[in-house]
């Protein structure tokens, strides 16, 4: 390993003055008069595990070189008073008058108050020397032990919080920390905005190391309007596997400033993985909505076969579809549209409304509101019309008084409840797919064919319910099962569900899928085999249930598969053989910690598994990154730059081990 050059060692510090510089990984302040040493064995010491030779050095750009002591010392707030008081009572002090000029930045004597040993006998059990206090009361000035931890778990809060950095400035969190903390002197705002900027650039940077050792990635993408001040970003999250967990990324939130072309989403999505250090051949998927903009830069940068279409934005277009085909099903639910609508803009009835559920035993506290829909979020009609049956009786008390709108009667109340029993399942599985932090892609297919079945046996108890349930089930058909969209031929979707030991082979329909799918797992094992040719037949199993994943423990139970003798052994991988031969493991059981278990057993299926069950199933994680950067850019911090926003939602995103360690 090649040695550290002084350049490469002061890329982790910035310049105060001519004699000492900030760690701009733990903030604190090394005397280095002018050479390295002393950084070099700062950084030996306190940071071991961050590469210094030069090959490996992290690519950290200095920003401030160095600050005026005069400009500096105007960056802080001075303390309130640097006492430290004895207790009240306390016979045995005595008050000791020291000169400070040997600690940094205390230029005013320093008034101490030494308390005997039974004073501290209930904290530490035996008395502070006198050097001990002056360290302790040093350790807070700038740069020292205590004022660096107190400074960075600032900068913690302001970004996992989304909390403006004008918070610094406010007069309230002043008076705080001047009570709680007397000796930390409060850097200025542009104090913390600098450290900000630092905090981004060496946490990227060690993450761009450890993204180089990861083996797979799978992004997902999206594209949001910030109403407020009329601009246009693009998110990417990035999901992976590592220490048998897995991870995930707010990697960007990129302004577009051009018109949202397949080729400039494209564009952007090749800069980030260059500056991410992520290898496209190591991207096992891109997960983006139905867009044809997204959908087609997705293409262009990764290719056709590495796109997968956000699940639950499929499922919502199953049901907005369904809807809108079911005849005059449309008019009922706009009339429960006007009536929110009416209460959303007229504060007199919302309070009414408030009102009557506390008369009738609400607490103030629990008292509910209405939803409205919006049709690109998922699940918003169900929510809506959920909510508006649970207030049903109030809201007819409240438009009572009131001309306009009317109240829904009692025969479309009682179809609305039929809907929503119908769209329930919808909602759960949205819910179930939606996770970041478990196995989502291996579900899909199973959730689809449950759903499928689920549907075919379903009867509604009005006119208006058979025919949403015929509808819906012409929509999965159409959006999952035919000849065009076809979800087991996806090889990303199927190879994950064969992989997962929860399902394996028991919810394809095709036995040609299954048999093309296992033949593509087979060619991933280092040893050559025989090609599968045989094939099987499934047949549906019948279920009475309404709960989608009891249509799945009732597929284990009667058989494992209907179509096990598929593949069973001819040309199949030993190793590959023997996982299938192995029983289903529980639904709720970690299929991550199955293979984990039995790496040693099953070494290249692990290594498959890891690839394609860190695969999420929706681009949801995008839209909750988005939900973030509303709230950041709300209110006080409306004016905040693309780049700064951008830095901000990646350092709310990042594991706690990046900010304490």
């Amino acid at each position: 390993m090649s040695m550290p050059t002084s350049k490469s060692i002061k890329r982790y510090f910035t310049k105060i003055d001519a004699i000492s510089s900030r760690c701009r990984f733990c903030l604190k302040i090394v005397k280095n008069h002018s050479n390295t040493t002393n950084l070099l064995s700062h950084m030996k010491r306190k940071h071991p595990m961050i590469p210094l030779n030069q090959k490996s050095i992290m690519n950290v750009e200095s920003k401030s070189e160095q600050e005026e002591p005069c400009k500096k010392r105007q960056c802080f707030e001075k303390p309130t008073s640097p006492i430290i008081q004895s207790e009240p009572g306390c016979s045995g002090s005595r008050t000791i008058e020291r000169s400070c000029d040997n600690i940094s930045n205390l230029s005013e004597a320093t008034t101490l108050s030494i308390l005997d040993s039974s004073s501290f006998s209930h904290i530490k059990g035996k008395q502070k020397k006198v050097t001990e206090v002056f360290e302790e009361v040093s350790s807070y000035t700038e740069g020292g032990r205590n004022a660096s931890k107190i400074t960075n778990a600032i900068l913690y809060m302001l970004a996992v919080d989304n909390m403006p950095l004008k918070t610094v400035e406010n007069k309230g969190f002043k008076k705080f920390l001047q009570t709680t903390l007397p000796l930390y002197k409060l850097p200025c705002r542009k104090t913390f905005t600098n450290m900000m900027d630092e905090r981004y650039e060496v946490i990227s940077s060690q993450i761009k190391e450890d993204f180089k050792n990861v083996l797979n990635f799978t992004i997902t993408t999206d594209i949001w309007t910030d109403s407020f001040n009329t601009r246009s970003f693009m998110g990417i999250t990035v999901h992976f596997f590592n220490m048998g967990e897995l991870k995930s990324v707010n990697i960007g939130v990129i302004m577009l400033e051009k018109s949202h072309t397949g080729e400039y989403i494209c564009e952007k999505l090749n800069d980030l993985c260059v500056q991410w250090n992520i290898d496209k051949e190591k991207v096992t998927a891109i997960v983006t909505d139905n867009g044809s903009n997204v959908v087609k830069g997705a293409y262009l940068c990764f290719g056709k076969k590495k796109h997968l279409p956000c699940f639950a934005h499929t499922l919502n277009l199953v049901v907005t579809n369904a809807l809108k085909l079911t005849t005059h099903l449309s008019d009922i639910i706009n009339k429960v549209k006007e009536i929110v609508a009416f209460f959303k803009h007229s504060t007199k009835a919302t309070e009414e409304l408030k009102s009557q559920q506390i008369q009738n035993g609400a607490p103030n506290n629990k008292t509910l509101k209405l939803i409205q829909q919006c049709e690109t979020r998922c699940n918003s009609t169900y929510l809506m019309l959920q909510r508006f049956l649970l207030l049903a009786t109030y809201i007819s008390s409240v438009l009572f008084n009131y001309k306009n709108p009317t109240m829904v009667n009692h025969d479309e109340i009682e179809i609305l409840e039929e809907v929503v029993l119908i769209l329930k399942p919808f909602q759960l599985l949205t819910t179930e797919i939606s996770g970041e932090k478990y196995v989502t892609a291996s579900k899909i297919i199973p959730l689809a064919h449950c759903l499928k079945l689920s549907l075919n046996r379903l009867d509604g108890s009005t006119e208006f319910g058979k025919e949403l349930i015929t509808n819906l089930g012409n929509e999965v058909q159409k959006r999952f099962y035919s000849e065009e969209s076809f979800i087991e031929r996806n090889e990303i979707l199927a190879v994950a569900t064969v992989i997962d030991p929860r399902f394996k082979k028991i919810h394809f329909e095709s036995a040609r899928s299954l048999s093309n799918t296992l033949n593509i797992i087979s060619k991933m094992f280092p040893t050559k085999t025989r090609e599968v040719d045989s094939e099987g037949f499934f047949k549906p199993v019948s279920d009475n249930s309404n709960d989608i994943w009891n249509i799945h423990e009732n597929l284990v139970v009667s058989k494992e598969s209907r179509i096990s003798d598929v593949n069973s052994g001819n040309g199949l991988p030993t190793e590959l053989k023997q996982y299938l031969d192995q029983s289903i493991i529980a639904r709720n059981d970690d299929p991550i910690q199955y293979f984990k278990q039995l790496k040693i057993a099953f070494p290249e299926l692990y290594k498959i598994a890891t690839k394609y069950l860190s695969v999420v199933g929706t681009s949801v994680p995008c839209e909750r990154l988005f939900s973030r950067a509303g709230e950041i850019l709300a209110d006080k911090r409306s004016r905040l730059t693309g780049p700064h926003l951008s830095n901000l939602i990646f350092l709310s995103s990042i594991e706690d081990k990046y900010w304490f360690e």
